[in-house]
Parts: structure tokens; sequence; C-alpha cells
């Protein structure tokens, strides 16, 4: 796991895959990572906030532009030492054991409620008959933003969207459950291979549905 701006700072060791699925790993030699509130002050292991990293790997500024530099920096203890807050939201376990959770960007805030799109994701990922979900907040004059779930199942084994709303209901809180869903055939992919979020933004599945049909 890392950033632009740290370029590395934690690593999972090939021992680890199984026992520790799911995490990015631990703080690489030499540096640290933790976890900080809305307050900047640290929580404990298992809560969810931003991961702040420090060490010799962390940048020192951006070039020319100060205000970003103290957007995303602070000084350390050390002389010369910079702490990085990454603006992502993660968590550490008692073990150490860093695990990224999405970006403080991706954030919906529905009807005053802040709402993780990877928790919901989780959820429905684990519903039978769903191959992949990926949820985004959409504007909306009432709410503020609504969220809308893109889900493509597994071919031989159907879902439709009573059966899915019903699922949430069971295992999410109100505010996490999306107002509207969408069945693809296919995500959308980056030229990284990765989901395109933006083609789903820009297209609002118009097209990718009927491209479905």
């Amino acid at each position: 796991y890392g950033l632009t701006e740290c370029k590395r700072c934690t690593y999972l060791p090939p021992v680890d895959l199984k026992r520790k699925f799911g995490s990015v790993g631990v703080p690489i030699p030499g540096s640290e990572v933790w976890v900080v509130n809305e307050n900047g002050e640290r929580l404990p292991a298992g809560q969810y906030g931003q991961l702040v990293t420090r060490g010799a790997h962390v940048m020192q500024g951006y070039w020319n532009d100060s205000d970003a530099t103290a957007r995303k920096l602070t000084f350390g203890a050390n002389p010369g030492e910079t702490l990085l807050y990454t603006g992502d939201i993660g968590y550490v376990d008692e073990e150490g054991y860093v695990y990224f959770i999405s970006r403080m960007d991706d954030v919906i805030k529905t009807g005053g409620v802040k709402v993780l799109p990877a928790d919901v994701e989780r959820v429905l990922s684990k519903m039978p008959g769903i191959k992949s979900a990926v949820v985004i907040g959409f504007d909306d004059d009432t709410q503020g933003q609504v969220l809308k779930a893109f889900i493509v199942p597994y071919r031989d084994e159907p879902v439709d969207e009573l059966a899915v709303q019903h699922y949430c209901r069971s295992r999410l809180e109100p505010a996490q459950i999306p107002a509207s869903f969408v069945f693809l055939s296919n995500m959308p992919l980056s030229s990284h291979g990765k989901i395109d979020r933006q083609t789903l933004i820009s297209d609002g599945a118009g097209n990718l549905r009927r491209q479905e049909s």
C-alpha cells in the first residue's frame, strides 16, 4: 500500500497472505502507520479513521504549492520529518496489520449520514448470486446524495431487485441501503484493469444497460 506522496508504506509478508486476507500489510522498516479521527487524535485498534504515515519515504512537500502541502503534511517529532495524512480510510488491527477501506473522497453523505460505499459493497458481494457490486453516490435535491448499486450477477444464479432489497434491509442500516439497483453483465474497466467508476457516474448506467440487453 502506498501513495505517490510516500511511494510504499506497507507490505504484506507472504506467510500472512491467508491469515491476514484483505490486509495491505505492516509498515515497512523504519516507518509507522496509524489511524486518526477527524480531530487528529489516534484511534485504537479496529476503529475506522484516516491513515497517517511517517518515515523517510514521505515527501517533503509539493513543489511550489504551500497550500496543498499544508493540507497533506504536518511536521513530525524528528528534525525535518513530515507526517503524511493520506486521505484514505482504514484501520489497524491489534497485531499492527493495516487495512485499507476507501478514499475519504468516496464517502457518501446521504440524509446527513456518512456512508462508506465499501461497507455496502462488501455486504452485497456476499449475497448468493452476486459476483461483484459497486456503490456510488448521486446528487439528490432532498437527501444531498443517494446510493445507487451497480451489480453483476453470476450468469447461472440470477437475482432480482426485490431479493437484493430484502437482503440489504436485513443486514444494513437504513442510510446504507441503496435507493436503486442496476444490473450489468460486466463492470466497465479502466486501462489498468480496475473498475471504472467514472464511467458508471457519467453514464448513469443508461448505455451500459442498453449494451447488456
